[in-house]
Protein backbone atom coordinates (compact mmCIF):
# COMPACT_ATOMS: atom_id res chain seq x y z
CA UNK A 1 0.00 0.00 0.00
CA UNK A 2 1.54 3.12 -1.21
CA UNK A 3 0.91 6.91 0.78
CA UNK A 4 -0.13 10.24 -0.78
CA UNK A 5 1.42 11.54 -4.09
CA UNK A 6 1.90 15.00 -5.07
CA UNK A 7 -1.47 16.50 -5.41
CA UNK A 8 -1.81 18.35 -9.13
CA UNK A 9 -4.21 21.20 -9.16
CA UNK A 10 -4.22 23.67 -12.17
CA UNK A 11 -5.52 27.55 -12.66
CA UNK A 12 -5.03 29.46 -15.95
CA UNK A 13 -2.62 26.90 -17.40
CA UNK A 14 -0.39 26.47 -14.53
CA UNK A 15 0.44 23.38 -12.80
CA UNK A 16 1.07 23.26 -8.67
CA UNK A 17 2.12 20.95 -6.56
CA UNK A 18 1.15 19.87 -2.85
CA UNK A 19 4.20 17.48 -1.98
CA UNK A 20 2.93 14.31 -0.31
CA UNK A 21 4.63 15.55 3.46
CA UNK A 22 1.76 18.62 2.89
CA UNK A 23 -1.34 16.62 1.70
CA UNK A 24 -2.72 16.32 4.96
CA UNK A 25 -2.80 19.38 6.09
CA UNK A 26 -4.64 20.18 2.57
CA UNK A 27 -6.97 17.82 2.93
CA UNK A 28 -8.12 19.12 6.30
CA UNK A 29 -8.26 23.15 5.16
CA UNK A 30 -10.69 21.62 2.69
CA UNK A 31 -12.85 19.99 5.02
CA UNK A 32 -12.93 22.84 7.39
CA UNK A 33 -14.10 24.80 3.85
CA UNK A 34 -16.84 22.21 2.96
CA UNK A 35 -17.93 20.81 6.53
CA UNK A 36 -17.07 23.35 9.42
CA UNK A 37 -17.61 21.74 13.15
CA UNK A 38 -21.24 21.61 13.64
CA UNK A 39 -21.90 21.20 10.30
CA UNK A 40 -24.76 18.35 9.32
CA UNK A 41 -23.45 16.63 6.95
CA UNK A 42 -18.95 15.69 6.18
CA UNK A 43 -16.94 17.21 3.78
CA UNK A 44 -16.60 13.96 1.67
CA UNK A 45 -21.02 13.34 1.79
CA UNK A 46 -20.90 16.95 0.64
CA UNK A 47 -18.97 15.98 -2.43
CA UNK A 48 -20.49 12.70 -3.49
CA UNK A 49 -23.60 14.73 -3.20
CA UNK A 50 -22.41 17.93 -5.70
CA UNK A 51 -26.38 18.82 -6.59
CA UNK A 52 -26.53 19.86 -2.60
CA UNK A 53 -23.48 21.50 -1.76
CA UNK A 54 -23.16 25.03 -2.43
CA UNK A 55 -21.58 26.65 -5.28
CA UNK A 56 -19.88 29.09 -2.82
CA UNK A 57 -18.24 26.71 -0.54
CA UNK A 58 -17.18 24.34 -3.21
CA UNK A 59 -15.58 27.45 -5.16
CA UNK A 60 -13.61 28.02 -1.71
CA UNK A 61 -13.10 24.48 -1.69
CA UNK A 62 -10.93 25.21 -5.09
CA UNK A 63 -9.25 28.01 -4.33
CA UNK A 64 -8.18 26.98 -1.02
CA UNK A 65 -6.18 24.06 -2.55
CA UNK A 66 -5.04 26.21 -4.92
CA UNK A 67 -3.07 28.88 -2.57
CA UNK A 68 -2.23 25.76 -0.67
CA UNK A 69 -0.33 24.74 -3.78
CA UNK A 70 1.11 28.10 -4.11
CA UNK A 71 -1.26 30.11 -6.56
CA UNK A 72 -2.41 33.54 -5.96
CA UNK A 73 -5.70 33.12 -6.35
CA UNK A 74 -8.61 34.33 -4.41
CA UNK A 75 -12.00 33.17 -3.42
CA UNK A 76 -13.72 35.93 -5.64
CA UNK A 77 -11.83 34.83 -9.04
CA UNK A 78 -12.81 31.00 -8.95
CA UNK A 79 -16.35 31.54 -7.78
CA UNK A 80 -16.64 33.96 -10.95
CA UNK A 81 -14.77 31.42 -13.04
CA UNK A 82 -17.32 28.78 -11.71
CA UNK A 83 -20.19 30.48 -12.07
CA UNK A 84 -19.64 31.81 -15.44
CA UNK A 85 -18.76 28.33 -16.54
CA UNK A 86 -22.18 27.54 -15.59
CA UNK A 87 -24.19 30.41 -17.09
CA UNK A 88 -22.53 30.47 -20.48
CA UNK A 89 -22.26 26.19 -20.75
CA UNK A 90 -25.59 24.95 -19.82
CA UNK A 91 -25.34 21.38 -19.12
CA UNK A 92 -22.10 21.29 -19.53
CA UNK A 93 -21.29 24.08 -17.45
CA UNK A 94 -23.21 21.91 -14.78
CA UNK A 95 -20.58 19.46 -15.31
CA UNK A 96 -17.88 21.15 -14.28
CA UNK A 97 -19.79 21.70 -11.02
CA UNK A 98 -19.65 17.66 -10.70
CA UNK A 99 -16.01 16.99 -12.49
CA UNK A 100 -14.58 20.03 -9.58
CA UNK A 101 -16.74 17.81 -6.87
CA UNK A 102 -15.03 14.61 -8.50
CA UNK A 103 -11.44 15.97 -8.53
CA UNK A 104 -11.56 17.31 -5.02
CA UNK A 105 -13.34 14.18 -3.44
CA UNK A 106 -9.96 12.25 -5.14
CA UNK A 107 -7.95 14.60 -3.13
CA UNK A 108 -8.90 12.43 0.03
CA UNK A 109 -7.48 9.08 -1.69
CA UNK A 110 -4.06 8.31 -1.59
CA UNK A 111 -2.36 6.38 -4.88
CA UNK A 112 -3.25 3.41 -3.71
CA UNK A 113 -7.29 3.71 -4.61
CA UNK A 114 -6.32 3.19 -8.17
CA UNK A 115 -4.19 0.38 -7.31
CA UNK A 116 -7.01 -1.27 -6.06
CA UNK A 117 -9.22 -0.65 -9.09
CA UNK A 118 -11.36 2.22 -6.82
CA UNK A 119 -11.82 5.27 -9.10
CA UNK A 120 -10.68 8.72 -7.86
CA UNK A 121 -12.20 11.05 -10.07
CA UNK A 122 -11.14 12.47 -13.61
CA UNK A 123 -9.31 15.63 -13.95
CA UNK A 124 -12.09 18.21 -15.06
CA UNK A 125 -12.14 18.55 -19.31
CA UNK A 126 -10.20 15.48 -19.31
CA UNK A 127 -12.50 12.85 -18.92
CA UNK A 128 -10.53 9.71 -17.45
CA UNK A 129 -7.30 11.95 -17.42
CA UNK A 130 -4.53 12.97 -18.85
CA UNK A 131 -3.25 9.66 -19.54
CA UNK A 132 -6.53 7.70 -19.78
CA UNK A 133 -6.70 6.35 -16.03
CA UNK A 134 -8.08 8.35 -13.04
CA UNK A 135 -5.90 10.28 -11.51
CA UNK A 136 -5.48 9.29 -7.69
CA UNK A 137 -4.19 12.08 -6.09
CA UNK A 138 -6.05 14.58 -6.90
CA UNK A 139 -5.24 15.64 -10.26
CA UNK A 140 -7.64 18.68 -10.54
CA UNK A 141 -7.74 22.29 -12.89
CA UNK A 142 -9.64 24.53 -13.75
CA UNK A 143 -9.77 23.58 -17.73
CA UNK A 144 -13.30 23.10 -17.76
CA UNK A 145 -14.04 26.64 -16.93
CA UNK A 146 -13.71 29.63 -19.01
CA UNK A 147 -10.59 32.10 -17.68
Amino acid sequence: MAGFDDIRIGWKGQEYRVPPNKCMGLLAEIEDVLAPPGSPQSALELLGAPNKAHLTKLARAYAVALRYAGCPVTDEEVYLSLANSVMQGGAEGYEAILTLAAGLMAMFFPDWTAQEGLAAGAEPGKGEGAEGAAPSSGELSESSMPS
